[in-house]
């Protein structure tokens, strides 16, 4: 049980959230913050229970209550969810939303549009 394995640990998570969510930051604790609602809150626990021991894990005596298990377990976790992400379909969700919002937003401005000149008689 080193500062550097609870360590290590927190920047594998901090990595693979940057990889598949594409948050950026300095460290886990700032990138779990940005990924906010991205995340579900067991794993967003999870997260932060890295953290904390993370912080623990500076002073000598303090890392004797840093349980080891629970934070692979933690890691384990985070790196399980974040590996189920497809991100080519998140990217894709977010263009299909974003066209579909524009057109709506297209469809409605013309319907706007027809009803008035229809109303003052151009049509």
């Amino acid at each position: 049980m080193s500062e550097l394995s609870v360590a290590a640990m927190a920047d594998e998570v901090a990595d693979a959230i940057e990889a598949q969510l594409g948050i950026r930051g300095k460290g886990l604790q700032t990138k779990l913050r940005r990924a906010g609602r991205l995340l579900p809150r067991r794993i967003r626990r999870e997260g932060a229970l890295l953290v904390e021991n993370l912080a623990r894990g500076g002073n000598p005596r303090l890392m004797k209550q840093v349980d080891l298990a629970r934070c692979t377990a933690a890691r384990d976790a985070c790196l399980d969810h974040l590996r189920g992400i497809d991100t080519a379909r998140r990217r894709m969700n977010r263009i299909v939303g974003t066209t579909a919002s524009l057109l709506f937003i297209l469809i409605a401005v013309g319907g706007v549009t027809v009803a008035v000149l229809r109303w003052r008689g151009f049509l």
